[in-house]
């Protein structure tokens, strides 16, 4: 109940206006309706108009995050609409709601069963209940149940109500980051029509009248309570642009076959225990979700599976007929497609998934949406162009970095002078460079200049480390003379770059190390100029084969001709493939074949590379020499772009740079 802390004389005006105020809620209705129900200008919540912003201009700071406009009631559409059974919206004679507010938060909530729970600032809230809303209508099914079922579209549970009527969704937004998104972004560049149009593109890969489950990325924990840092899944990025965990996303195709398909889009979201909110901060609910992600209907996880047997029962009434078409070849179509291997926790606790699974009727979608993601939209070039820039740059300062450091060293480290300078200048401490410490500066100034994450695990290998492909140790210094291989990218937005370099931080490369690196380089250079639309990523990869048998021949490597070392020799020395798929994934969409032809839209890598190991076969100057070189190339169609060329990569533009950051370090 109300504590009133007012002197004896006002508490009686209090109590009055308590009791007048009760009265007139004895026409609250007996489940509060969801703000999703309202226009914003009939809510029945006080709301300030909230000032606009230009894109170009910072906003001031505050110590409540920024939020977005709830949906209004032509969003919020009944479960029943999703199995034919009209709804109807009308006014109800409206009755009692028990409020108890409580003395610690004072916060207006339910007292019914119905599991409805609404909490925002109390600030006029019985003025405007008085005022207006026991006119409200209510949403109402054309069965005339309403109250407590789970068969409502909105489920307000955690929705926190900023001012202006408005709710957050712990994610970037147009409004908490203007500088990055525009009006209509849930992405930076990437629409809610964009996303609409992937699934619309999506959907009519699979057999009509298809449903495509794709659950978000499960919360990892190291030990304990203890979470690794979240990743979200990739293909619900993709089709949705939603970055919470625990939310599965429901795309169906519906409509008459010769109209093209009409894809339902359908969000269900964890519901979060209310103790949960000190600890995680509130979660996703059903009105943000439409709000920003714009799905058809959301839902409330604990709805899933009569959802799916509902949608299993419709779907099993739309067979194509015999002059359809689909990638599949399938007939009749099966009901729900999947990811097994991504989803296979969600498969586990959701028992339509499961039966499906048990008797073989749940298909895998992978080669479905490895095939649409294959191909970048103007939107992801524009992002994955960004993720390269970011990683190209974060390469730059650690190449110079790395290069003052070694100079420092060279220079007699802690002697005085341009040594002394530089090595107590430097970010990286110790008389030479560390690998550790290379790894946490381009982390730093990926996440510095906008990136969320390492792209994949860092490989930062000085002298023969280079020789392991998936070096990850990162635990040593770079010995003088050594040459320096990295192997780092970024993601953006989760859109991934991919680069690798070899440098000489103490200056130049030696004579059996610059001999091997311009090996490789020729080698890159050529697959580079063959990367156009037709081009195949085997063909590709065949003639860095060639090329590099035949290098691995001139160095004394291989005996023979370089034809009979490129039937098998080679493989101990190039283990790799010369590239592969780039995007949302590191190694994006793997189940595209490298026979498929080269498209616009499509990026790729290519990283060609020796390894010689210290072995009898390899001459004694040679062992311990590791180089891959790596480049993010765009199809273009005209033929390619590489993403990554800010990044020095020949052996004299390397040089020099390292040259001339240790001269600016020493001035």
């Amino acid at each position: 109940m109300w504590r009133f802390a007012g002197s004896r004389k006002s508490r009686p005006i209090f109590r009055s206006f308590l009791a007048k105020a009760f009265r007139a809620a004895s026409s609250l209705p007996s489940v509060l309706p969801s703000p999703a129900f309202f226009p914003l200008s009939s809510s029945p919540f006080p709301s300030t108009p909230r000032r606009s912003l230009s894109p170009n201009v910072t906003p001031p700071l505050s110590t409540a995050p920024r939020s977005f406009p709830i949906p209004s009631a032509s969003s919020a559409v009944p479960f029943e609409s999703a199995v034919s059974q009209p709804a109807a919206v009308r006014s109800e004679p409206v009755s009692r709601q028990i409020l108890d507010l409580d003395a610690a938060d004072c916060n207006p909530r339910s007292a019914s069963s119905t599991g409805y729970s609404l909490q925002f600032n109390p600030a006029g809230y019985l003025s405007s209940c008085i005022n207006r809303i026991s006119t409200a209508p209510l949403l109402q099914t054309a069965n005339g149940s309403r109250g407590g079922s789970r068969r409502w579209l909105h489920h307000v549970a955690g929705g926190e109500l900023r001012d202006g009527g408005s709710v957050e969704v712990g994610q970037p937004t147009p409004e908490s980051h203007p500088e990055l998104l525009g009006p209509n972004d849930i992405l930076p560049g990437v629409t809610t029509a964009e996303f609409a149009a992937r699934r619309k593109a999506v959907m009519s890969r699979l057999p009509h009248g298809s449903v495509l489950v794709v659950g978000a990325a499960p919360v990892r924990y190291m030990a304990g309570i203890v979470p690794f840092p979240y990743r979200p899944d990739s293909d619900m990025v993709y089709l949705t642009g939603c970055w919470h965990p625990g939310v599965v996303a429901v795309i169906e195709s519906r409509g008459g076959e010769g109209q093209g398909p009409e894809v339902q889009f359908s969000l269900f979201l964890p519901r979060q225990q209310a103790d949960m909110v000190v600890w995680d901060g509130r979660a996703l609910d059903p009105p943000a979700a439409t709000a920003f992600f714009k799905p058809d209907r959301a839902l409330f996880m604990d709805a899933l599976d009569e959802y799916l047997l509902e949608a299993q029962r419709r779907t099993s009434a739309h067979r194509p007929s015999s002059s359809s078409t689909s990638s599949f070849g399938l007939s009749p179509p099966p009901r729900i497609f999947c990811d097994h291997r991504a989803n296979r926790d969600l498969i586990a606790t959701v028992p339509a998934l499961a039966a499906e699974l048990a008797t073989g009727q749940l298909l895998s979608s992978r080669s479905a949406l490895d095939e649409q993601r294959w191909i970048k939209s103007e939107a992801e070039q524009g992002l994955m162009r960004r993720a390269a820039e970011i990683a190209g740059e974060a390469f730059l300062t650690a190449m110079r970095e790395t290069a003052a450091v070694a100079g420092a060293a060279a220079a007699g480290g802690g002697g005085g002078g341009c040594g002394s300078a530089a090595h107590k200048e430097g970010h990286m401490g110790g008389s030479s460079p560390h690998e550790a410490h290379i790894a946490a500066l381009i982390e730093f100034e990926c996440k510095w200049r906008g990136a969320q994450r390492f792209a994949y695990p860092p490989v930062v290998a000085g002298g023969a480390s280079a020789c392991v492909v998936h070096y990850l140790r990162n635990d040593k210094p770079v010995q003088p003379g050594e040459a320096l291989l990295v192997d780092a990218g970024c993601e953006y937005f989760g859109y991934a770059s991919d680069i690798t370099r070899v440098w000489p931080p103490f200056g130049r490369f030696s004579p059996a190390q610059r001999a091997v690196y311009e090996a490789v380089r020729q080698a890159m250079v050529e697959c580079i100029a063959m990367c156009k639309p037709g081009a195949t990523l085997r063909d590709i990869h065949q003639h860095s084969v060639i090329a590099l048998s035949s290098a691995l021949v001139q160095l004394g490597v291989c005996t023979g001709s370089a034809q009979q070392a490129a039937r098998g020799a080679f493989r101990q020395f190039y283990p790799t493939s010369v590239g592969h798929w780039l995007g949302l994934d590191t190694h994006d969409s793997a189940s595209v074949s490298a026979l498929q032809p080269l498209k616009p839209g499509v990026v790729l890598t290519i990283e060609p590379g020796l390894y010689l190991p210290d072995i009898e076969q390899v001459p004694k100057h040679l062992r311990g020499i590791g180089v891959r070189i790596e480049d993010d190339i765009l199809i273009t169609a005209d033929g390619n772009e590489n993403l990554t060329a800010a990044v020095p990569a020949d052996v004299d533009a390397l040089e020099a740079l390292m040259a001339e950051a240790k001269e600016n370090r020493c001035r």
